[in-house]
């Protein structure tokens, strides 16, 4: 582990969990199994782990469907980050 942190992801919540997702390694595991149903990555897994910061910023260009929140993960150790990630996700299908 290291103090210093590195950007890992910066996009818009429209793109942002498929980045997450895919990195992980998580992405066929979280949609075969609809887990996106009644959980939101970003908010019910990946900031709840503790190898990462997840910044936001809204924006706004004043017109309707012109708003966005764009979303920074940051973490300190990726590897860890992933391999959280991943017993997260397990420790959810186990409740399904």
């Amino acid at each position: 582990m290291t103090d210093e942190w590195m950007t890992l992801f910066e996009a818009d919540d429209d793109q942002i969990e498929a980045l997450v997702l895919s990195w992980s390694g998580l992405w066929n595991l979280w949609n075969e199994n609809e887990l996106f149903m009644d959980n939101h990555f970003i908010v019910d897994i990946v900031e709840l782990c503790s190898n990462v910061e997840v910044i936001t910023e809204a924006w706004d260009e004043g017109m309707p469907g012109g708003s966005s929140v764009v979303f920074k993960i940051n973490s300190n150790n990726p590897d860890a980050l992933k391999k959280e990630l991943t017993e997260r996700v397990v420790t959810l299908l186990e409740k399904v």
